[in-house]
């Protein structure tokens, strides 16, 4: 986190002809990352945070990695304002699955695991330092008014 922002980048992975278990390739994917970002794998937090069927059919797994250690490379960082963080939702009670997700959904959607994750979970609280707790404190706030 820095400032009042939600800095991070996207990564994708394409599993369709691996055999392995997913999180297996992530963690593989967080080595190759976590040298060019200045943070160790053992600095990074890894959690799935969802799965949902694309409109191409296909499944579409989504994981998260935080580190209070990650200095993203020049150009490779986006930046979303923490209090315009907002979840994907369905209008219909019937169909779930939100007609669209846009790239903030998902950043949201995983910021709000990995808040809760701190605020319940101790080895999560132990991998964060006292002002990343403070600001995934505030990102729990901004998501509760939004839901």
């Amino acid at each position: 986190m820095e400032d009042e922002n939600a800095v991070y980048f996207r990564d994708f992975l394409d599993l369709s002809y691996k055999s392995q278990d997913p999180d297996v390739y992530v963690k593989q994917k967080v080595e190759e990352h976590a040298q060019a970002l200045k943070a160790g794998h053992d600095d990074c937090i890894i959690h799935s945070t969802s799965w949902r069927c694309d409109h191409s059919n296909l499944v579409v797994l989504t994981y998260i990695v935080y580190s209070d250690s990650f200095i993203f490379p020049k150009g490779k960082a986006k930046k979303i304002a923490i209090e315009n963080l907002k979840i994907a939702t369905s209008e219909d009670i019937n169909k779930p699955k939100p007609v669209e997700i846009a790239e903030k959904n998902i950043v949201s959607h995983g910021l709000r695991h990995v808040s809760f994750l701190i605020k319940h979970d101790e080895v999560f609280k132990k991998r964060v330092i006292f002002g990343t707790k403070e600001t995934f404190k505030k990102i729990d706030r901004v998501l509760a008014e939004k839901v």
